[in-house]
């Protein structure tokens, strides 16, 4: 399992950091992910594109506008939205 974080975060993922260690690829490996972490970057089908090994994408924010629905659907790609509500109360507890 590989994992990449796009690089338009808000905050430093320190958590994300912590848990994933290993899991973590570098910018260069981005694109050989498995799974997806994103912020407010658009994830649509020409970024989505570059990603070959792609199931999962775990989207960070409290909406999927800036996600091409229709693009997740043909490929059969997870995904999943989690609140930044979630987030901030997480990052509080470390």
């Amino acid at each position: 399992m590989k994992i990449a974080i796009t690089e338009d975060y808000p905050i430093e993922p320190i958590i994300e950091k912590k848990i994933l260690k290993g899991y973590l690829l570098n910018k260069k490996n981005n694109f050989d992910a498995t799974i997806l972490l994103a912020w407010r970057k658009k994830i649509d089908k020409e970024y989505l594109s570059k990603f070959s090994k792609l199931k999962y994408i775990i989207r960070y924010g409290s909406g999927y506008d800036n996600i091409d629905l229709n693009y997740i659907r043909k490929k059969k790609y997870f995904c999943l939205i989690i609140l930044n509500m979630l987030i901030k109360m997480l990052q509080k507890q470390q």
